[in-house]
This record gives structure tokens, C-alpha cells and sequence, in this order.
């Protein structure tokens, strides 16, 4: 039997699927049909969004957004050397434009329910390959990580912000990011190349 992570949130469902998954083909079809139709006109970083750059080789998982079995967005679940002993999830997370995804909270950093699941759900494909730790990452241009703010809509997950910058992308140009880390073993340690916050700011300023 496919297995298969399958909830409804409200009207919609979030489906994860493994690398390993018969469906995982398809999947990736499906996602380049919904970018195709939903995101015809230019948008910022369209780029990363074409077949070759989305690199779905490299991804443990793909979670999709869908409405009456349209797919409405999608993330997966990347893994590169780089990331050691860690997985990235939210990876190449995009929703449709067409779509509201409504935010019941007063607070401006709150991660709808739908995300929520998506993240759990993510978070379990990294789990179950023996992994130490999932992490969700970002540009930034602030010292202070603000994706803290973020995680305070989500206490079911003991977070982790640590300092500085890592470098999360493969190439002749790394990128440093600012990370936020679910663990998912107990004595996990955070193997990835890093550089203080400091030092970032006085070597790309």
C-alpha cells in the first residue's frame, strides 16, 4: 500500500508524498502543470520555479496544497550533502495567488492551519530517514532571526534558533541563511557550515 499523509484542513487537503511513492512522478507533473497555469505572468525568483532548477531529484518529499483535487500550492522536502545531518523543509514554497488562505489570528507572523499541517507533516518524512533535524531557512536582512515570530503559532514543536548564518545552497555561490530547526533526535547537532552574524554582515555588506 502507497503510504500516504492525508488530512483535511477545513475544505482542503494536505497530501505529502515520499520520494519512494508510486504517485512521486505524477506529483512532480502535477506541480509543473499548477506553475504552468497558475503563474503564467512573471513573478519574483520565477526562476527557481523551472523543471531543471526545482530539482526534484534531490527532494525526499512533495507536499501539495489541494482543492477538489487542484493542486493550490506546494513545498518539498530537500536534501543536499551540504545539510549533513539535516533536511530542509518548505522548500520552493509557493501558493496560488487565486487562492485565499485565510488567517483567522490577530497575529501578523501566524502560519495558517494548512501550513501547520504541511510542516508536521514534513517534518515526519524527515524523521522516518533517520535524520537528526528538519530546518525551514531564509535570506534575511535583518541581524535578529525573525522567523522566531513564526514559531510562535506553533508550540506543538520545541524550536530551535540558533545564530548566525549556514550555508543552505549547493553551487559555486553559497548562500548564508538564517535557520530554524525542529529536532527530531534527541542529542542533534547542527553539522551544516556556519559563520556568525557579525562576520556575514562585515564579509557580504
Amino acid at each position: 500500500m502507497i503510504e500516504r499523509l492525508k488530512r483535511l484542513i477545513s475544505s482542503r487537503f494536505v497530501t505529502t508524498i515520499k520520494k519512494q511513492d508510486a504517485e512521486f512522478k505524477n506529483t512532480f507533473d502535477r506541480v509543473l502543470e499548477f506553475i504552468a497555469n497558475d503563474f503564467e505572468h512573471d513573478f519574483k525568483l520565477k526562476e527557481n520555479y523551472s523543471p531543471v532548477r526545482l530539482q526534484f531529484d534531490d527532494q525526499l518529499a512533495i507536499s501539495l496544497y489541494e482543492d477538489d483535487n487542484k493542486v493550490i500550492g506546494f513545498s518539498t522536502v530537500l536534501y543536499r550533502e551540504i545539510f549533513c545531518n539535516g533536511a530542509r523543509i518548505l522548500n520552493r514554497f509557493l501558493k496560488s495567488p487565486n487562492y485565499r488562505f485565510v488567517n483567522n489570528s490577530k497575529m501578523k507572523s501566524f502560519v495558517t492551519p494548512e501550513t501547520q499541517e504541511m510542516i508536521k507533516q514534513q517534518i515526519e518524512v524527515v524523521r522516518d530517514a533517520e535524520l537528526d533535524f528538519a530546518f525551514m531557512s531564509r535570506e534575511g536582512k535583518m541581524p535578529k532571526n525573525n522567523m522566531i515570530h513564526f514559531t510562535k503559532s506553533m508550540p506543538w514543536m520545541n524550536w530551535y534558533i540558533p545564530e548566525g548564518r549556514f550555508h543552505v545552497c549547493a553551487g559555486q555561490e553559497p548562500c548564508w541563511q538564517q535557520i530554524c530547526v525542529a529536532p527530531v533526535s534527541e542529542d542533534f547537532d547542527i553539522e551544516m557550515e556556519h559563520m556568525s552574524e557579525e562576520f556575514f554582515r562585515e564579509t557580504f555588506k
